[in-house]
């Protein structure tokens, strides 16, 4: 059994002064029978360094390896990494750590830009377990930061495995540990499919100090596939599955547009529910066999609207938000509902003490009229019978709602008024 492969370099461990710089490198043959330890990459297997830089590398080749596998490099481990205009072309298998570009980054400070995937990310057998992503599978760097821009995916990442695997799988990034990380002008448009828990069209898990993403994207369906099983299937979000990080976590200048489909903890947006999510969208359909279902999640909820429905079966399902602080000018132009009992509301269940403002928030009525629920400090659940801004929304038509949206919303400096052709007519951001 190898340590490591790679299709130019397969293992290499400098000093703790060393620098590995790669530039205008590629390969073009499959690399990799699957019995590979640890790194296996189109390029670089693993390496270990202070600094690592590459540039314009690409891969053409078939990757198929166990642990850290990645279309162009497996496994790094280095004080700094930076990783420019990458790119794997061919169809990459791996059980664990598995990535479009990179498998697994552990120790640094990081910046990786410009970056693609244009195949799919699938496990290697039903042994798979954690962490995939369609530019990287994962990261480890403590008090380190990590910086993710302009970066896509264009193929579907699969990553079942057994019944406790498939989980941590990402659009863009499986998982992110400790440290701080920014994802700014990336998009998704592959289906993401894991097993069970953490899944997002952008990120699955986030467990850093700082979360910050930026003007990103998922169009495809973010699904657990045992949904309907009895084991978990938590923590699915169209954007980012879990944030169990400290410090901030904002999501700003989002969209997603494909289906979102989970047991609990299921987001449009955002599936954990605790970030700070401002000017934001969500088209696509929202989907819970459990409970905590929310159209787009967030705590402070902001400028935000959704057009397709939401649904739980059991617990608490809301059009915006099941554990909200703060919603303001926010739009349900679908319906919300539970198929099994629960509570549900168009817009909000709020949290025992908001501490911001509930205000100028519509919806159109369907299967309830009711605005929010919010919990008194005994969390007993009751209705909120005159929000603000609510009663002159009740009973208007489809048509009319899109018209509410766009009237608001091309009043804000980050949107486009909605035209005829594009977005359903919907409002559209203004990205960077």
């Amino acid at each position: 059994m190898a340590m490591a492969v790679g299709g130019l370099v397969g293992y290499t461990h400098g000093s703790t002064n060393t620098t590995i710089d790669i530039e205008n490198c590629y390969n073009t043959a499959k690399i990799g029978d699957g019995s590979t330890y640890q790194g296996t990459g189109g390029i670089l297997g693993e390496c270990f360094c202070k600094q690592f830089k590459a540039k314009d590398c690409w891969n053409d080749g078939e990757i198929e390896g166990n642990n850290s596998v990645g279309g162009v490099f497996g496994h790094i481990y280095s004080n700094e990494i930076d990783i420019q205009d990458c790119q794997n072309k061919k169809s990459i298998k791996g059980n664990y750590a598995t990535g479009g570009v990179i498998g697994g980054a552990s120790n640094a400070d990081m910046n990786i830009a410009n970056c693609t995937n244009v195949e799919t990310v699938l496990q290697k057998d039903e042994s798979a377990t954690y962490y995939c992503g369609g530019i990287i599978g994962y990261t480890a760097c403590s008090g380190k930061d990590i910086v993710i821009s302009n970066c896509y995916n264009k193929k579907d990442i699969t990553f079942i495995g057994t019944s406790y695997g498939g989980q941590y799988v990402g659009g863009i990034v499986g998982y992110a540990y400790i440290g701080s990380i920014e994802i700014n002008n990336c998009y998704n448009e592959g289906n993401v499919t894991g097993r069970s828990s953490k899944l997002g069209g952008i990120i699955g898990l986030c467990q850093s100090n700082s979360t910050i993403i930026n003007n990103c994207y998922n169009t495809k369906n973010v699904v657990a596939s045992d949904y309907q099983a009895s084991g978990y299937c938590e923590y699915i979000g169209g954007i980012i599955g879990a944030n169990f990080g400290t410090g901030v976590k904002t999501i700003e200048k989002c969209y997603n547009t494909g289906a979102v489909v989970g047991k609990t903890y299921v987001g449009g947006i955002d599936g954990t529910g605790d970030a700070t999510i401002t000017n934001c969208y969500n088209r696509g359909s929202v989907n819970g066999t459990g409970d905590n279902v929310s159209g787009i999640g967030g705590t402070i909820v902001e400028n935000c609207f959704i057009t397709n429905s939401v649904v739980g079966k059991t617990g608490k399902t809301a059009g915006i938000s099941i554990q909200a602080t703060s919603i303001k000018n926010c739009y349900n132009a679908s319906y919300t509902y539970t198929t099994n009992g629960g509570t549900y509301a168009a817009l909000g269940i709020l949290k025992p003490t908001p501490n911001g403002e509930i205000s100028n928030n519509y919806f159109v009525v369907g299967p309830t009229s009711i605005a929010f629920y919010k919990y008194n400090n005994q969390y007993i659940l009751e209705e909120v019978s005159s929000a603000p801004g609510m009663a002159e929304c009740l009973n208007i038509s489809s048509d009319e709602m899109k018209e509410r949206i766009n009237n608001y919303f091309k009043t804000l400096p980050d949107w486009n008024e909605g035209v005829s052709g594009t977005n359903d007519g919907y409002p559209t951001l203004k990205m960077d």
